[in-house]
């Protein structure tokens, strides 16, 4: 069972343990209690031991021996009880031999007392063994008591899923890669719970809301669908309430928390007990203040569809009037305020309404900004709600609407200082939307042009080094970037300078000094943690993006891996799409350099999904080239074409020039023209290299090398090793020479420094082919130890398959012109194609199929492709 692995291990000692004679697993409704004991069920079948199965119900927990009288043996009358025990015991001996018996009972709690008694007594005599599910929050009864109440009964309390195991869920049943804000929405509405989880799916596949694309399920906007199993099961547990508690639970539904004084003034103390007792409403703890909230997040929907439009402005109203009594002290209390009197009255005081955006948008809340801004009556929308309502726009996936906007807030603004922060949204708004890079440049270049005063030029100076970068001249825009103050405590936007900082640390890891990256950019991370609250376009986790970047580069990957998680995890729901898209991005870099190729296609996926849900296109054939790329690699070229065709679409930027190819090459490559893809990827780095993007042509260059010219290219690697401080770029010149020098002892030598960075395919690859050159030598021994130790590295790469790896392995006796038709043979080239290619006649290239076919040990072209899927190191 996905997620439940601790539990079933639990289990299997339990069946070890002679002494142990009950395993009983607590939990609420639908948080898998079942599910569980019936994967339980069947680990004691695979075991060899017997299993009877029962489900007691409230309906026959009255009637003797009702809920088990199907595993008794014939004979055993209900209507004679204390007969039945004997009787059962010694028929059921008989009957199990020297096999295991074990009883599994769903709905424990249930139980009649005359079954429990039974139960307790096969217990004792170590006849059965009992497996038992009983929901919490139900009030213990005898029948009960006399089953758990005993030392020899081993008890689990199953909790609601975590959101890693809601995810692995969610993976198997929609059989494919699912985005990240999805996975949190479902998880944060089904609150974990498997039961709700399940109905959720459904209830969005059916209503579409939940759909494919490339190759990721994504949810569309707005509130997730229940189906009718799902709303009765919520309203089945809703229905447990006393009528008393009634005004509580619309209250809380409508205000999401109530004071627990202000509860006791709705209703009584048992009361509210009771709710929490039975998981209607949980307790919140924040320093001396307690509060009540509802006990998942499916009931405020419910509940509150259930009030009628008085009643709830009556609730709404009262819960106004609280707050403002108590002197709305607290932070949020403008904003509750605000938000209630409009919910109740459709209108509220201006004032509070922006008062409210302001929390909101510090909050990172853009949903609510937009809601509350459009609120205002005519007349009341100024030049800073404007703005503030136009980068939400472009928070909450409206760009079009948030430039709009923004036009509309240039024309009202009244100072410099207003025009500046126009200015800068509205770059960034050109920017990410459309790629329209020389727009963005041009407004930054009018308010150069227009904006006075020494500061505010500083800023615009360092917004223009931001943009230069991202329009591919990176040291051109560090020069300007590397003027940032070590402290925004003085910037006259402290938003501009944090992007600023944001990518400066991008520009310092791709011109090739990691170590200023990761140093600039931990500090830059925590100076926005400090200014949040001041920060009005991006949330902090924005600075850790380029640093996974900069640890990747560096050569640690484990490490930018580990930020990469963590970022998403303080990331959470946030809608911060430029954040979103680029640290998947850089999540799929990294894992790309890792050769974890599955792994970089799903990061490179998400980081597509989150372009198009947010219709973000800068980064777009960037991370459509990354998908493609590892697509190929791991032989699915009809699939990786397709994205390639749809990459061809879209802008292509002059960040990381040249990378955008790399989907391009990889794909040759699985056709295996190998000529071909290096001289793309050599294209493609000379872009890199008059560009100044000192790592996109570390990369590129890599990947020639990797796909058979490393002669080419070991001269330049060792020249950019020396220019950069990355143990990463040295490793990979040290792998292009040994590559082309065809030195063993150096090949070996550079796939223990590269598996020692956390890069495995390169590692193996350089392994697989020290292992021909061995081969080829003689030194049989040694090749076995270097197959032996790339199989290891591999067994990392999720079904990578590259031309080193091939080659070295399952074409370890074929000659270099063999390797080459073999490679394009499997692509799915005919005999004429390939002469027509290598110039060759047809009769030479049929001659050298079945020199190979007798070299492998195969007949046909289709052997030879399924060869090439599926061979590894191991193989030998």
């Amino acid at each position: 069972m996905v997620g439940r692995k601790q539990e079933t291990e639990e289990f299997s000692r339990f069946l070890q343990d002679q002494q142990s004679r009950g395993f009983l697993i607590y939990g609420a409704l639908g948080v898998g209690k079942s599910l569980l004991a019936e994967e339980c069920s069947s680990l004691a079948e695979v075991k060899g031991i017997r299993v009877g199965r029962a489900r007691a119900t409230q309906s026959v927990s009255r009637i003797p021996l009702g809920s088990i009288a199907h595993l008794l043996p014939a004979g055993v009358s209900q209507m004679e009880p204390a007969r039945a025990f004997t009787t059962a015991s010694q028929t059921l001996s008989r009957e199990g031999g020297d096999s295991e018996q074990l009883i599994f009972i769903d709905d424990l709690h249930h139980i009649d007392g005359t079954s429990a008694a039974l139960l307790r007594h096969l217990m004792e005599s170590q006849t059965v063994k009992i497996l038992g599910t009983i929901r919490t929050g139900e009030a213990p009864n005898s029948s009960l008591l006399t089953l758990s109440q005993a030392n020899d009964v081993h008890r689990i309390e199953l909790r609601e899923c975590t959101l890693s195991e809601a995810e692995a869920v969610l993976k198997v049943a929609l059989g494919g890669l699912v985005g990240q804000r999805t996975i949190r929405e479902f998880y944060e509405t089904s609150g974990g719970n498997l039961l709700y989880l399940r109905e959720l799916v459904i209830g969005a596949l059916t209503s579409q809301a939940l759909t494919c694309h490339d190759q990721v399920w994504q949810l569309t906007e707005g509130t997730l669908p229940k189906t009718a199993k799902l709303t009765e099961l919520v309203n089945a547990r809703l229905s447990d309430a006393p009528a008393e508690s009634q005004y509580v639970l619309d209250t809380l539904a409508l205000c999401d928390t109530l004071a627990l004084s202000d509860a006791e003034s709705l209703t009584s103390l048992k009361v509210l007990t009771d709710l929490e007792r039975t998981g209607l409403i949980r307790t919140i703890r924040t320093g001396r203040r307690i509060s009540l909230t509802l006990g998942h997040p499916l009931y405020a929907e419910l509940i509150g569809d259930g009030i009628a439009p008085a009643r709830r402005k009556e609730i709404l109203l009262n819960a106004t009037r609280r707050l403002a009594t108590r002197g709305a002290r607290r932070r949020n209390d403008t904003l509750k305020i605000a938000t209630w009197e409009l919910a109740a009255t459709g209108t509220t005081d201006p004032g509070l309404l922006i008062q409210a955006a302001v929390l909101s948008r510090h909050a990172h809340d853009y949903s609510q900004v937009v809601s509350l801004l459009r609120s205002l009556p005519a007349g009341q929308q100024n030049s800073q709600t404007l703005l503030m309502l136009g980068e939400s726009l472009f928070r909450t996936g409206e760009p079009d609407q948030a430039e709009k906007t923004l036009r509309e807030a240039h024309s009202a603004a009244n100072t410099d200082a207003e025009r500046l922060k126009i200015a800068f949204a509205r770059t960034m708004v050109l920017l990410w939307h459309g790629a329209r890079t020389s727009e963005a440049l041009a407004v930054n270049e009018e308010a150069l042009r227009t904006l006075t005063g020494k500061d505010k030029q500083h800023m615009l100076r360092i917004n223009g080094g931001f943009l230069q970068v991202l329009d591919g001249k990176p040291r051109e825009g560090l020069k300007s970037l590397e003027k940032l103050d070590s402290d925004p405590q003085n910037a006259p936007d402290i938003s501009i300078w944090l992007r600023g900082a944001m990518m400066k640390t991008a520009a310092l890891a791709l011109t090739g000094r990691t170590a200023d990256a990761i140093s600039w950019s931990k500090h830059a991370y925590e100076l926005h943690r400090q200014y949040n609250n001041q920060a009005l376009l991006m949330h902090p986790t924005g600075q850790l993006v380029p640093l996974v970047l900069s640890l990747a580069e560096a050569g640690m990957l484990d490490e930018a891996r580990a930020v990469g998680n963590q970022a998403w995890d303080l990331l959470g729901k946030v809608r911060d799409p430029v954040s979103g898209l680029w640290l998947a991005y850089y999540q799929g870099h990294t894992e790309w350099l890792a050769g974890r190729v599955s792994a970089a296609r799903a990061w490179f996926a998400e980081s597509v999904s989150q372009a198009r849900t947010h219709h973000n296109y800068l980064g777009y054939r960037l991370a459509m080239a990354g998908l493609a790329a590892a697509t190929a690699v791991m032989g699915q070229n009809v699939e990786a074409e397709r994205i390639e065709d749809e990459a061809q679409r879209y802008p292509s930027i002059g960040y990381c020039r040249g990378q955008e190819r790399i989907g391009k090459a990889w794909i040759l490559a699985g056709r295996g023209q190998l000529a071909d893809a290096q001289a793309v990827l050599t294209t493609a780095a000379e872009e890199a290299r008059a560009s100044g993007f000192v790592a996109s042509e570390i990369l590129l260059l890599t990947d020639v090398a990797r796909l058979g010219d490393p002669s080419s290219v070991t001269s330049r690697l060792l020249e950019l090793a020396d220019l950069t401080d990355s143990r990463f770029a040295e490793a990979r010149a040290a792998m292009a020479a040994a590559l082309a020098g065809n030195n063993p002892a150096a090949l070996l030598q550079s796939g223990e420094n590269l598996a020692a960075l956390g890069a495995c395919l390169l590692a193996a690859e350089t392994a697989t082919t020290a292992a021909a050159v061995l081969r080829s030598n003689g030194e049989i021994r040694r090749a076995t130890a270097a197959s032996r130790k790339a199989h290891e590295w591999i067994s990392t790469c999720e079904g990578a398959r590259t031309p080193l790896i091939f080659h070295s392995t399952d074409a370890a006796d074929l000659t270099a012109r063999e390797t080459e038709i073999a490679r394009l043979t499997a692509g799915g080239a005919t005999s004429k194609d390939i002469a027509a290619a290598l110039v060759l006649s047809v009769r030479t290239v049929d001659n050298h199929l079945q020199r190979i076919y007798q070299k492998l040990g195969i007949t046909t072209r289709r052997e030879l492709q399924e060869m090439l899927r599926t061979r590894t190191p191991g193989d030998l």
